[in-house]
């Protein structure tokens, strides 16, 4: 499915983009895959590299590395809608990769300087992580979610003429925190227009969210697990 807010739409993710990238089209393929990955890469570099253990350098190859195997290996065949939570498949797809963890075919790759993601590591390396993979891995995933989030809202709003509803959204919640007055002081917005213009993006934001959680589920009992996952309270 696609997420909409107000008329626009955002690009498909996981089941919907598999669906996709199973299809005749090589280039679409490709296309859908890398706005997945965009999603993904996050918890599979912070598994890697704190759950693991692995060296920068490391997470960032074998990030690199387990994306590429979707193609050469063809483990999207493996994936079928129904089968359960897309986060559950990767996270038991990351693990068998890791286990199996053929370091010396691992470095003949490197040597063909294939680096097909665009990773911003130090974004990630930023933050400490304890716990297991799995812990690391859920913990990136609900902040990539966020990030995916935000820039599908930021995008929305610019096209319907709502940027100054974004930035209000953006400085209250995703920077340093601040007080509605101290907000309103700063931007010349009254305090009622802060409350209401947030409240509105507040609910944008997590439709979006929701969407985004929709097209990695297969029925709506598992939609409401990844949403108590994701808020911590009921869907």
């Amino acid at each position: 499915m696609e997420t909409s807010l107000g008329g626009l739409k955002f690009a498909p993710t996981a089941w919907t983009v598999i669906r996709l990238a199973q299809g005749p089209d090589a280039a679409g393929c490709r296309d859908a895959l890398n706005r997945l990955f965009q999603i993904y890469w996050r918890p599979v570099y912070g598994s890697l590299r704190w759950g693991w253990r692995c060296t920068r350098e490391e997470a960032e190859d074998l990030t690199q590395e387990f994306f590429a195997s979707f193609w050469e290996k063809d483990l999207l065949g493996e994936v079928r809608q129904g089968a359960g939570l897309f986060r559950s498949f990767l996270k038991a797809t990351l693990k068998n990769f890791m286990l199996m963890n053929r370091r010396s075919e691992r470095a003949e790759k490197r040597g063909g300087g294939r680096k097909p993601l665009p990773l911003d590591a130090a974004e990630i390396d930023a933050e400490a992580a304890d716990g297991t993979p799995d812990e690391i891995f859920d913990r990136a995933w609900t902040a990539s979610l966020f990030k995916e989030a935000a820039r599908a809202l930021e995008e929305a709003y610019s096209k319907v003429d709502r940027a100054r509803g974004f930035a209000l959204f953006r400085r209250y919640y995703l920077e340093i925190p601040i007080t509605y007055e101290a907000l309103s002081a700063e931007t010349g917005a009254s305090v009622s227009e802060i409350k209401n213009t947030l409240h509105q993006a507040r609910q944008d934001f997590r439709r979006i969210v929701v969407d985004l959680l929709r097209d990695g589920v297969t029925d709506d009992a598992q939609l409401e697990e990844e949403i108590r996952a994701v808020f911590g309270g009921a869907p």
